[in-house]
């Protein structure tokens, strides 16, 4: 795809931006990338999904075989691409597929100041190839190099609506209309009982990679919410946006891969959201830092919700979790023992089994 169409407004075709010298404009390139990365693929994506174009698979993601790179992948990658070299901004792209490193980096000096752009370039890639009813995404954060993580914005666009999420040079979580050239502040929700009716739990169930795990672990926690509470099971590099708009309370994942999360998780951090990874073991929360060591990496137990309670419910209710298949998988071992040595107590063990607390009465699925 030729770098030309993606060429700054009101710049001519010999005109060059200097490179970057200060943190400063580095820190106002990348913005200028995330913006324009913002309204013009969004645009373009969507008038190849309303094609159905690309489709085809031409690559599978490194160290996750199940997930496939298709060709509508590779279009915001490339758009990405040509905004980082046509705005001369010294940068790293990683990507669930390729990697990139702008030309100008061999202008860089040493301990000079330059960004790293995680890309989900487009999300909700299988339901897209499969052709299911979904609202696909793109998601791109900007991070400046160095051990500290810190991240510069953040860009997740409704290729569906024709909206970008992201965060504005005033620091503000925003949402563009780009039909209207409308742009308006959002709120992050100030729920934070699961009980509450309108408490909505996001995490994604499409595999069961994620979801034999989620229900053995929450399933109180499911059995606790309101009726009318919601638990959203498409989740992605995109909930960012549900969470900071305050559609989604919180989110949850376990054993994600850091090229979900790090693409969505400069928004996330900067409208102010509570983001971690607990430890399963010790269940010690620990605040997200981007860490491009760990790309391609998995965190045990990843948490974004709106604040650290709802946060430290979450883990509370994952210990409940926990404790009660522990407690499971006692009753089931010693029923079993006893029946091994009386076989003939059958009746009266499942008599006295139906009268325990239904969590225990009724083990959480697969134990």
């Amino acid at each position: 795809m030729a770098s030309e169409q993606f060429k700054p407004d009101n710049r001519g075709e010999q005109d060059t931006l200097s490179f970057p010298e200060t943190k400063e404009e580095v820190k106002e390139r990348a913005f200028m990338v995330l913006d324009a990365y913002g309204k013009r693929a969004v645009p373009v994506l969507r008038d190849m999904v309303r094609r159905g174009e690309g489709r085809q698979v031409i690559a599978t993601v490194p160290g996750r075989k199940e997930d496939r790179q298709l060709g509508i992948d590779a279009t915001g990658e490339h758009m990405l691409t040509g905004l980082v070299r046509d705005l001369n901004l010294p940068a790293v792209i990683r990507g669930e597929h390729n990697d990139y490193r702008s030309e100008n980096m061999d202008s860089l000096k040493p301990g000079g100041h330059y960004v790293i752009l995680p890309i989900d370039s487009f999300d909700n890639t299988s339901q897209y190839q499969k052709d299911l009813d979904t609202s696909p995404y793109t998601v791109v954060s900007a991070f400046f190099n160095g051990e500290e993580g810190e991240p510069i914005g953040g860009v997740v666009g409704d290729i569906k609506d024709n909206r970008v999420y992201m965060i504005n040079r005033q620091g503000h979580p925003v949402v563009l209309d780009l039909e209207t050239g409308e742009e308006r502040r959002i709120f992050k929700s100030n729920i934070s009982d699961i009980r509450d009716p309108d408490f909505t739990l996001a995490t994604y169930l499409g595999s069961n990679e994620y979801s034999l795990e989620f229900w053995v672990c929450y399933r109180h926690l499911i059995r606790e919410m309101d009726p009318k509470g919601i638990l959203y099971a498409g989740g992605g590099a995109f909930v960012p946006a549900l969470v900071a708009r305050g559609a989604a309370v919180a989110y949850v994942m376990f054993n994600e891969p850091r090229t979900e999360t790090d693409a969505g998780a400069g928004l996330a951090l900067l409208a102010g959201l509570d983001v971690v990874t607990v430890d399963r073991e010790t269940y010690e929360i620990t605040p997200y830092r981007f860490d491009v060591s760990k790309h391609g990496t998995r965190d045990q137990l990843f948490i974004m919700s709106n604040e650290r309670a709802t946060t430290e419910k979450l883990v509370e209710e994952l210990r409940t979790g926990d404790r009660i298949i522990a407690e499971s998988e006692w009753l089931a071992n010693f029923g079993k023992a006893v029946l091994r040595l009386r076989p003939d107590l059958a009746g009266a063990l499942a008599e006295e089994i139906g009268k325990l607390p239904d969590s225990l009465s009724n083990p959480p699925v697969g134990n």
